[in-house]
């Protein structure tokens, strides 16, 4: 019964998505300088991650020069030990955040990996209890539509499991990754009402390891970035900044509506967050175009309009689930 409660809401959520006027939030963190999230580390004395620049055999350079978060800055990771550093969300004290008005948040990051697969290794959970319990990225979320989902390439899934029974990231990369990681909200899926969600959510990003040596290196994260979509109020028709709707998108398809934009035969190109172009064709002087997203394995989405001499008209961003 509640998986049908889950997913009537989430299909709710891409019903609103058309009728609302969509911001968004961005906030992107290279570890250069002063840090742009509220990040905190562990207290522990046995907490090795830090912000450095790389100097391992492996993990020689970071992702965008020259910081990056490192789970160690030994040559090797510690043995028994658990690591960890926490984004601190929070509505309430924090104005920038828009809490749970929100549609969703998107977590991507690029990351290389070093470590003994299926024992060691890396994973994220989420907290909305100040830090008293914890769910790994693909346990039943409470107050999310979705308990988390991902392209399986792109993250670990709930079969990757480390020593200690959570699901992680592990094994040896050969060059960095991307990853990405989504939960839907806009409102809490919970099986009873009795207190309204809570305004502050913690993101902790967790490296384990046994007591088995084996001299890998570990962890490292770069340009970790969030986003965050949500709505301002609710209008009979699509915003006229919100060319793209429905967005997210559930179904087969999406409307780009061009009528505004002085495009007689422009082009639309559509990528994968990875960089990949997975879509490309004319206006061809319609008022709104349909894309077909049939065929589009769950993910993120870059859409671009241009027009025939190359000029950038509009971009957005597109979530697929499926």
């Amino acid at each position: 019964m509640r998986l049908i409660f889950t997913f009537s809401l989430c299909l709710f959520t891409a019903f609103v998505s058309t009728l609302s006027h969509a911001q968004q939030l961005y906030i992107e963190e290279n570890f250069e300088d002063d840090l742009s999230l509220p990040i905190v580390f562990g207290g522990e004395e046995s907490n090795y991650w830090t912000v450095s620049e790389p100097i391992g055999e492996d993990f020689s350079q970071a992702y965008s020069p020259s910081n990056a978060m490192l789970s160690t800055t030994a040559a090797h990771y510690e043995t028994d030990n658990w690591s960890y550093f926490d984004i601190v969300l929070d509505a309430e004290n924090d104005p920038d955040f828009p809490g749970w008005l929100g549609w969703g948040v998107w977590i991507n990051f690029w990351h290389k990996i070093d470590s003994e697969v299926g024992v060691d290794g890396g994973y994220i959970t989420f907290s909305y209890d100040d830090g008293e319990t914890w769910l790994n990225a693909f346990e039943e979320d409470p107050y999310s539509c979705e308990d988390g989902w991902s392209d399986p390439s792109l993250f670990y899934q709930e079969t990757d499991l480390l020593f200690n029974g959570e699901p992680g990231f592990s094994g040896t990369s050969d060059d960095w990754m991307y990853a990405e990681y989504v939960k839907i909200w806009l409102l809490p899926a919970k099986t009873n009402y009795d207190s309204e969600p809570p305004l502050k959510m913690i993101i902790r990003f967790n490296f384990i390891s046994d007591s088995n040596e084996t001299f890998q290196e570990g962890w490292m994260i770069d340009d970790l970035a969030l986003t965050f979509e949500f709505s301002s109020g609710i209008s009979d028709q699509p915003h006229t900044n919100d060319l793209l709707y429905p967005n997210p998108t559930i179904g087969s398809y999406t409307i780009l509506n061009v009528r505004n934009m002085y495009c007689d035969d422009c082009l639309v190109q559509l990528y994968h967050t990875s960089g990949k172009m997975v879509e490309q064709f004319n206006t061809s002087e319609q008022e709104e175009v349909t894309i077909s997203t049939h065929d589009l394995v769950a993910g993120t989405y870059v859409l671009q309009l241009l027009t025939k001499d190359g000029q950038l008209l509009y971009t957005d961003k597109l979530v697929h689930l499926k």
